[in-house]
């Protein structure tokens, strides 16, 4: 029997629904306690974060032109 499953590939719409589920809540409540304390604790974490390339590529893929996007070589 198998319990494993096949891994969702890595997009925004996936991470943007964990951000919702998961960081979101947590984002506010810090993001108030930020405000009430005249502290920048957030931004400094936002400031401090590495892109990794999986990032980066997500970063093109989202931004691109649609002239960008037809021109682009399939990926096989």
């Amino acid at each position: 029997m198998k319990l494993t499953t096949k891994p969702e590939p890595y997009t925004l719409e996936r991470t943007l629904s964990w951000i919702t589920r998961q960081v979101a809540p947590t984002l506010k409540m810090a993001k108030r306690i930020d405000r009430i304390n005249g502290t920048n604790i957030i931004e400094s974490l936002v400031q401090g974060a590495k892109l990794t390339d999986k990032h980066e590529k997500i970063i093109k893929q989202q931004t691109a032109s649609i002239e960008e996007v037809a021109l682009q070589p399939k990926e096989e």
